[in-house]
């Protein structure tokens, strides 16, 4: 039973993941600014945290005051910061 307990939670856990990679590439595409370069930006960091998945950890909150460029995007409803955190959750 643990056995089959396990396989559900992986699946669960890569279907999860490629919703959130999924919602992150969407919403890269769509950046105002430069998409490709968001785009380019949010598939590395997703490698990244897939390789190194407590990289966030560090990654995460030293990213807080730095990601905020509503005023040069326009952007209100969606930031940066919300690109970064899909990409940990499709990463790691």
């Amino acid at each position: 039973m643990l056995a089959r307990r396990t396989a559900l939670t992986a699946e669960s856990a890569a279907f999860l993941a490629t919703g959130c990679g999924l919602a992150g590439l969407g919403l890269a595409l769509h950046y105002p600014l430069v998409p490709w370069l968001a785009t380019t930006l949010f598939g590395i960091s997703a490698a990244m945290f897939f390789a190194r998945p407590t990289a966030w950890l560090i990654a995460l909150p030293a990213s807080l005051p730095i990601v905020a460029f509503a005023p040069w995007t326009g952007w209100i409803t969606f930031e940066e910061l919300d690109l970064l955190v899909l990409a940990v959750a499709a990463g790691g």
